[in-house]
């Protein structure tokens, strides 16, 4: 919560807010210049919406279940997974040559890049214990040093964003995108901070799930488009 005026700001809820709006933006731009039909669009983003919401709510709800605490909260790897269902569930809907599912996709590093600016505000989903260069401190949590993982997350899911843009025309960019974003969340999960002594993080289990599943994807492509014996 951030005060101006004294008036309280949800921070969170607004930087949230404004990732999905931009999410949405992203694919409404990329479905009109791939000649989808307007109403055809607004659908595709309202159910995108819908998707997220519900999915990121319900994958929170299974992975944090507290029995004796009710807790609502986001999660971006459940939101994730609903927006890849309503992409796929459209795309049989509506046959575009995979245009829903390829929009859906490459606008989830962008999403989630800039969600991580709400974690890093609101002073949740921080990282381990570090003292060097850049490190942050939240005085109202933990009051020690730690990584500003948040934004590192940020700069690098940006980053992926452009790269998996600039190279949309790839037939493997679906794949290629998912198993990028999978496998740096894998890696970057490793600088947050752990209550428990535990080797793998519910997230990074996911993350190899995906892992496997775009790899499982590129590898038959290869040998639809190759063939089994040229491949082997």
């Amino acid at each position: 919560m951030i005060t101006i005026n004294k008036i309280n700001f949800p921070i969170y809820g607004i930087i949230i807010m404004i990732s999905m709006i931009i999410g949405l933006l992203f694919n409404y731009y990329f479905l009109k210049k791939n000649n989808i039909d307007k109403k055809k669009a607004q659908l595709f983003l309202f159910l995108l919406f819908v998707y997220s919401f519900i999915g990121g709510i319900l994958f929170d709800a299974i992975v944090n279940y507290d029995p004796n605490e009710l807790k609502i909260g986001l999660s971006s790897y459940g939101g994730a997974i609903g927006v890849c269902i309503c992409a796929i569930v459209f795309e049989k809907m509506d046959n575009s040559n995979g245009l829903y599912v390829k929009s859906a996709i490459l606008s989830l590093p962008l999403i989630y890049s800039i969600s991580k600016l709400a974690c890093f505000f609101a002073g949740c989903c921080y990282g381990r214990p570090y003292s060097g260069l850049f490190s942050v401190v939240y005085t109202y949590g933990l009051n020690i040093p730690l990584v500003p993982v948040q934004l590192i997350e940020t700069i690098v899911f940006l980053g992926l964003f452009g790269i998996c843009y600039y190279n949309n025309k790839n037939d493997n960019i679906v794949p290629i995108t998912i198993f990028l974003c999978a496998i740096s969340k894998f890696a970057l999960d490793f600088l947050r901070y752990r209550d428990k002594n535990i080797f793998l993080s519910p997230n990074q289990i996911v993350s190899l799930v995906f892992i496997i599943i775009s790899l499982i994807i590129i590898l038959k492509k290869k040998i639809k488009k190759r063939g089994i014996n040229d491949f082997l």
